[in-house]
């Protein structure tokens, strides 16, 4: 059988140390039929130049400069010019294994799916690996009801990369533009659009932490304010697709709850981590911030009716507590109850 072509997306801004790095590896492939999309979202470094070195030399590569409208609209850009009846999405900072692209297209033409997703090895700044090798090579297919509730259980990541999508299943789906977590929304409605998911339990990328990243900025209010509209977004999703979901709707609605508040579990730790580093105008301002975003998804938890136990009560309430003992108290609390996660994002993010 002829072989699909597969079009790898590369958005990139400001890259230029590391560009270079993830275009190699989209040449590299095994697969023989590759698309490379390079869409320069406004560079105003090298990098736009490192790219176009590339597109001057490979017939397969093509260079599309835009103004910077942000990582939503270049990926969106990207899907638009795609030719290949597959699409992959690589970060510029990160890097695929010369494998990838064969081995998911295979996975994904064997199981008939419309979506595959594989694993990643993360590593720091130092290049050490941050996740444990826990991947045993083997392949399961899931519906999308099934999927979803992975991402939210934490084991698949809800990331846009690391993922083979159907063109057909993807072409009309946006991503949010001008805002950070663009890829929760778009791979939700993604799988909302998809019969049979492909898992692939084997790492076929390679994640880089860097200072740059959303992970290890200090917090911000823009990052507060975007993290809550993403998870509006994704509940005005499973609202639309309510009658498709059927009975696993309210079941589905409550997981997507849980996900968050153990997000935002991470986002109150990035604070307590980051307030030391912060002017007096800003603490004020990313406390408020974050009271209003966690009080405004209980007030939509109340709207959906999502009951929980009392364990996950216990959390909520710790999140929430600042507003009434104080900020001190819910630091110390949390670090005594969930100091690995507290070590765990430190680590991320360098500190």
């Amino acid at each position: 059988m002829d072989k699909p072509l597969v079009t790898i997306i590369i958005p990139f801004y400001n890259e230029e140390r590391l560009l270079q790095r993830a275009i190699e590896s989209a040449i590299n492939q095994t697969y023989p039929k590759i698309q490379i999309l390079l869409i320069n979202d406004g560079s105003t470094d090298n990098s736009k130049e490192i790219a176009k070195s590339f597109d001057s030399k490979y017939k397969n590569i093509e260079l599309v400069n835009t103004i910077n409208q942000g990582l939503g609209a270049a990926r969106n850009r990207g899907v638009n010019l795609a030719k290949g009846a597959f699409i992959t999405f690589l970060d510029a900072d990160d890097a695929l294994c010369m494998e990838m692209v064969d081995k998911m297209v295979n996975a994904l033409l064997d199981t008939q799916s419309d979506l595959a997703i594989c694993g990643f090895n993360l590593y720091d700044i130092e290049g050490e690996k941050l996740n444990p090798n826990s991947y045993n090579g083997t392949i399961q297919v899931l519906d999308s009801v099934e999927t979803i509730r992975c991402i939210h259980n934490n084991k698949i990541s809800s990331t846009a990369w690391g993922k083979l999508y159907k063109k057909s299943i993807i072409k009309n789906i946006l991503a949010p533009e001008k805002i950070w977590f663009e890829d929760d929304s778009f791979v939700l409605e993604t799988l909302l659009n998809s019969r049979k998911v492909c898992l692939m339990n084997e790492p076929m990328l390679e994640i880089y932490s860097r200072k740059e990243s959303i992970v290890r900025r200090l917090v911000t209010i823009k990052r507060i304010k975007d993290f809550n509209t993403s998870f509006s977004l994704q509940l005005d999703l499973l609202t639309k697709f309510e009658d498709q979901l059927g009975n696993h709707f309210p079941h589905v609605v409550k997981s997507l709850f849980k996900y968050y508040y153990s997000r935002k579990l991470n986002d109150l730790i990035l604070i307590f981590s980051d307030l030391p580093r912060l002017d007096k105008v800003s603490k004020s301002k990313i406390k408020e911030k974050y009271l209003f975003v966690i009080e405004d998804t209980m007030i939509k938890q109340q709207q959906n009716n999502v009951m929980f136990a009392l364990k996950f009560k216990v959390l909520i309430a710790l999140l929430i507590s600042p507003k009434y003992i104080g900020w001190l108290i819910p630091k110390g609390l949390i670090y005594c109850f969930k100091s690995d996660r507290f070590k765990r994002l430190k680590r991320l993010r360098g500190i």
